[in-house]
């Protein structure tokens, strides 16, 4: 592990799950940084609590049963992305000598993670919960690629309040 800068993957791993902030889902709606927010603190007070597995199928059970993201409501999308990062975050090349690399093909369908439920909570029960040392490595990573989720949210929602407030003033800022 000496070398690897886990933040960095953090903070890389969580600019992508902010991107699906201003996604169309459902009925034409979009997914609100208050949608990313709420469910990002809720999974993070479970996997804090109970565990990286438990936080997985709190994820998971979130994430709806539809497969296509056109069906998807917001929250749904939110965890299928969620997901779908810290799937990819275990296969980066820098974990590599953890042995956490999980096959699977990644889409730009988050619903996809729908259809694979039960072999992602597999992968979890049988690798990552299996070496003390990986799950501690994942479980304090998960918490802060949730953390920094968290923060990027409510970056995005000032950010939004101050145009809409520039908007309707008037004002121009630099």
């Amino acid at each position: 592990m000496i070398g690897i800068n886990l933040d960095k993957l953090a903070a890389e791993t969580s600019h992508r799950i902010i991107k699906v902030v201003g996604e169309r889902v459902k009925d034409d709606k979009q997914v609100a940084a208050d949608d990313l927010d709420n469910l990002a603190t809720k999974a993070l007070g479970v996997m804090q609590e109970q565990g990286v597995y438990a936080g997985m199928l709190f994820l998971l059970s979130r994430s709806g049963g539809k497969s296509s993201v056109g069906e998807l409501k917001p929250e749904e999308a939110v965890a299928c992305r969620i997901v779908n990062e810290l799937l990819k975050l275990l296969n980066a090349p820098d974990l590599s000598s953890l042995s956490l690399r999980i096959e699977r093909a990644y889409s730009e369908n988050l619903a996809d993670v729908n259809k694979e439920k039960m072999e992602i909570l597999k992968h979890f029960a049988e690798q990552v919960t299996a070496d003390l040392y990986k799950l501690l490595t994942v479980r304090s990573l998960f918490e802060q690629v949730l953390t920094y989720v968290r923060y990027g949210a409510k970056a995005v929602t000032a950010a939004e309040g101050s145009a809409v407030e520039q908007a309707a003033t008037g004002e121009s800022r630099p």
